[in-house]
């Protein structure tokens, strides 16, 4: 009979399972090498990365945006204050010029080494290999320093514009008016801009444009605020008045007059009489010459002053209200011309005119209104003078003049003129009547003349004590030779 077999825990003979067991161990050892390997591997890596990382910044590291990987501290300062220091300040204009302000004018410095030299020693090499995989951000704040006087005494030494802005305005052309634009210019309000830059620099900003900030003069007048005026100037810009000064003319033109307009909405417009008053009353200021005194070389005192005088007619007085009323109804009416002011008059007992301030036309300068052809009387030396076109014509100082001692009579000084011959003539005065004489040359409407009148002796110092009442006694061969030389309008120039 056969025994029954004992199981083995499987059927499989037992050498069997001693050989995967051994199987089993070896691959054990394997694995453990292996792992082994790595890590001796990585730690060989970890120290040769820590060494090679060493005296240098890490991989994927910034400062400030400026990539300074594996850099030696060395090296990413300088790569830092580079990118810091550019060496000027440069300020833009609006034109695109640059102007640069050298860091070494004012002494500018910043502690940028410091800061990279704190940021390098920061840094965790033992994490090294982070940087591998992610990157690092550093951002300092440099603290600068510089001469704030020295800067201040750079920004006031720049020329940072001359030329002034200019106003659109309006002009005349072929086919009628156009606005011309606006100019900006370059000039800068300095009160402005200095405060400004001073305030950016501060702040470490060292490029600067400074049409950033509102510091340009500009045109106060621009092309909008003209169109309006655009279209007045088309409707009545074409009205052009000349008023004639004999030697002179003044323009009047929409430049002038352009503010005396009103519109209503209708299109129509009315002139502001008061402005046009203003314009005449200038005009009076500059052309009268009436009742000012005058520069005149005296044959023998040399220059002096005469004045006009009470009883002096010679000159030009412009009626201004009437010469405002003329201007006034052509302006309304949108009339051009050339036309002569209306001059001032006199007017007798009845109303009517029988002189006119206005003189000999030929005579009118703009430096004298006496012209070279005048009389000349000089009173202290009892003298008389007839110049015609500069020549001399006639001289006589057989004179006697109005008596000196009585105020009434005494001659007054001043510039007369020529009113009207008359031959014969009868002088009616204060104490006398019905007078006769040959040759009466009058030259004031109160009775001032030149005339004859027999006399013992004449000139010399004779009006002081026994003068005449007025008028300028003459020998009547005298007068007779005066008489026919003057014409009407003549200047009569009277001094002491």
């Amino acid at each position: 009979s056969s025994q029954p077999r004992r199981s083995n825990g499987g059927g499989r003979p037992p050498q069997q399972r001693k050989r995967r067991k051994k199987k089993s161990s070896g691959g054990g050892a394997v694995i453990a090498f292996l792992l082994g390997f790595v890590v001796l591997v990585i730690g060989i890596g970890y120290f040769v990365g820590l060494i090679l990382t060493n005296g240098a910044f890490l991989p994927n590291t910034t400062i400030n945006g400026v990539d300074v990987s594996k850099m030696t501290l060395a090296e990413a300062t300088q790569v830092l204050e580079t990118t810091t220091d550019e060496m000027n300040i440069e300020i833009t204009k609006r034109d695109g010029t640059v102007i640069l302000i050298p860091y070494s004018s004012f002494d500018y410095g910043d502690n940028i080494a410091q800061l990279v030299q704190q940021t390098y020693s920061g840094i965790n090499r033992k994490l090294w290999f982070k940087s591998l995989f992610s990157s690092t951000d550093y951002v300092v704040k440099p603290e600068t320093s510089y001469d704030q006087n020295k800067l201040i005494q750079e920004l006031d030494s720049i020329v940072w514009g001359t030329t002034e802005p200019q106003n659109a305005f309006i002009t005349r052309t072929d086919s009628g008016f156009e606005i011309v634009d606006a100019t900006n210019g370059d000039k800068v309000k300095y009160d402005v801009l200095k405060p400004y830059l001073l305030d950016q620099i501060s702040k470490g900003n060292m490029k600067i444009n400074i049409s950033d900030v509102d510091c340009y003069y500009t045109a106060e007048i621009q092309r909008e605020d003209l169109e309006d005026k655009l279209q007045f100037y088309e409707r009545v810009g074409n009205i052009n008045i000349k008023i004639d000064f004999d030697y002179t003319q003044e323009e009047l033109t929409i430049d002038d007059f352009g503010t005396w307009l009103t519109f209503d909405e209708n299109g129509n417009y009315t002139v502001n009489k008061d402005e046009v008053a203003q314009y005449v009353g200038y005009l009076a200021d500059t052309y009268d010459t009436y009742g000012k005194a005058r520069k005149f070389h005296a044959t023998i005192q040399g220059d002096i002053y005469v004045d006009q005088g009470p009883q002096g007619t010679y000159g030009w007085l412009i009626d201004q209200e009437k010469t405002t009323e003329k201007l006034t109804q052509m302006l309304e009416e949108g009339t051009s011309g050339t036309i002569d002011p209306i001059y001032a008059t006199r007017l007798d007992k009845y109303g009517n005119v029988f002189f006119t301030y206005k003189s000999i036309e030929s005579a009118r300068s703009a430096e004298s209104d006496i012209g070279d052809t005048y009389i000349e009387v000089d009173l202290t030396n009892q003298t008389i003078w007839y110049y015609y076109k500069g020549e001399l014509k006639f001289e006589t100082d057989q004179v006697v003049s109005g008596l000196a001692s009585n105020p009434k009579r005494k001659t007054p000084e001043g510039v007369y003129e020529i009113l009207d011959k008359k031959s014969p003539y009868y002088m009616n005065g204060d104490g006398y009547s019905d007078v006769y004489c040959k040759y009466f040359i009058r030259v004031s409407y109160e009775g001032i003349g030149f005339h004859d009148l027999s006399r013992s002796s004449y000139g010399g110092e004779i009006y002081l004590t026994n003068g005449s009442h007025g008028c300028l006694n003459m020998k009547k061969a005298e007068v007779e030779k005066l008489y026919d030389l003057v014409q009407g309008g003549t200047p009569v120039i009277m001094y002491y």
